[in-house]
Formats: structure tokens, C-alpha cells, sequence
């Protein structure tokens, strides 16, 4: 399991499978779309760690994701850096907690992203409005803020037909007082053992794919120049495997 700084991840993941290891490489996969490309590259390439996925109540809500018609996401993430205490890494919102809400935009709707309608960036904040193939998807992010985790999924006429929420000021209070284990270590644990079962011959479907990686930090390079620029920018279409 890779988590390196992001612009150590190519290298790292090249010599871990150049030595027959099989590797797990945490988000960001890399800085850019074009590092997430050289993983993509590598024979075999390695899984990629979008834990978010392994949250039991987000995989039950994505089964209340409506299949067909056109469908509204906002999809919010808030935390505190100190609470999960990197040791060597300060990165940009867009960077640590865009990764996660780009691949929920995805994972949950079934497909890809078309566009990046608008970008508004900061060092500790980033919202980000997204075209879908059936609609939109709005993406919030905060650092150094408390812990909350919303999506909210939409119908054509505006009804929320799945929503997940958690974190806030009275779980912020409650968690202390009742101590425990921090609130990713369920979906990570849930994530070492997909990884573990598809290193042993039997792949989990729900494990992020290096492909996956690549098509988020498309989207992020994307929102950067959005927000650089103004404009919307169209996405190309993802390679065909």
C-alpha cells in the first residue's frame, strides 16, 4: 500500500511492480492526469485507493441511485488535516478530498464525466460544478473545517430520492466524548480486504482501477483550468480498454 506523497506515487508503484508486488496506491494517484497515465502504463496496473466506495451506508445509497432519467448531486466533503495527522504532506483541498468527490460523481451515476462547467479554487476550499451524461454534479470541499460528508441525489423535478449525511457540529461532540476508532478506518478496512481478495484471484468490482485514478485527476486538471480561465471545459472521452 502506496501512501507516499502523490509525486512519489509513479516511481514507488514502478519499482513495487517491477518487483512482482502487487500495489494498492492511495489518492491523489499522482499530481496530474499525465502521472495517473504512467500508472495506468505499468503491467500490472496497480489498484487504486478511493475508500470512500467501502462506506456501508454510501454502497447502500448507491443502490438507490435512480438508473436512467436525469439525476442532481451535491456532493460535500469537510475535515479537519489534523485529524488524520499526515506526516509529510500539506496538499491543496483540490488535491487531497477532489479525488474522493470526483469518483463518487462517477462510481455513483455508473459513467463518465463530460465537462467542467466551473471552478472555483483556494488552498483550502474548491467547488467545482461538473456536466454528466444524465445531468450535473456539484462538488464541495473544505479543509480545517469539521467533519461532514453529504451527497444528496436528485430527480429531474427536484425531490432527493437518495441522501447521506453525517459528521457536523453534535457528531463532532458526541465522537470525543465517546471515543473509539477514527470514521475511516471501516471503509479502509473494507478496502484491504477487497484489495486482498483481488490480489488472490478474486476481483472485487467496487476496487478503484487505475483507469479510475486516471479519469479523476482528468477531471481535477480540468477544474484548474476552468477556474483559470473562466470558461467550461470540455472532456475528451475516456480510452477504450
Amino acid at each position: 500500500v502506496l501512501a507516499s506523497p502523490a509525486a512519489s506515487h509513479v516511481a514507488d508503484a514502478a519499482a513495487a511492480t517491477a518487483a512482482g508486488v502487487a500495489v494498492l496506491v492511495e489518492k491523489p494517484p499522482a499530481p496530474d492526469a499525465a502521472g495517473a497515465a504512467a500508472l495506468v502504463a505499468l503491467d500490472p496496473a496497480p489498484s487504486v485507493g478511493f475508500n470512500r466506495r467501502f462506506d456501508p451506508a454510501v454502497r447502500a445509497l448507491r443502490d438507490r441511485v435512480p438508473a436512467d432519467g436525469a439525476v442532481h448531486l451535491d456532493l460535500v466533503i469537510h475535515y479537519r488535516r489534523a485529524s488524520w495527522g499526515a506526516a509529510a504532506v500539506r496538499d491543496e483541498v483540490l488535491v487531497d478530498l477532489g479525488p474522493h468527490l470526483v469518483d463518487w460523481a462517477r462510481w455513483l451515476t455508473g459513467g463518465e464525466i463530460d465537462a467542467v462547467l466551473s471552478a472555483e479554487l483556494a488552498p483550502d476550499r474548491a467547488s467545482v460544478e461538473l456536466a454528466l451524461p444524465r445531468g450535473t454534479a456539484r462538488l464541495q470541499a473544505a479543509a480545517d473545517r469539521l467533519h461532514r460528508e453529504v451527497i444528496d441525489v436528485r430527480d429531474a423535478a427536484g425531490r432527493s430520492v437518495a441522501r447521506h449525511a453525517v459528521g457536523g457540529p453534535v457528531a463532532a461532540v458526541t465522537g470525543r466524548l465517546a471515543g473509539g476508532p477514527h470514521p475511516l478506518v471501516t471503509s479502509l478496512a473494507a478496502q484491504l480486504d477487497a484489495f486482498a481478495r483481488t490480489v488472490t484471484g478474486e476481483p472485487d468490482p467496487d476496487l478503484g482501477t487505475a483507469a479510475d485514478g486516471h479519469a479523476t485527476m482528468v477531471v481535477l486538471d480540468a477544474a484548474r483550468t476552468a477556474a483559470a480561465t473562466g470558461r467550461p471545459v470540455p472532456l475528451p472521452d475516456p480510452p477504450r480498454s
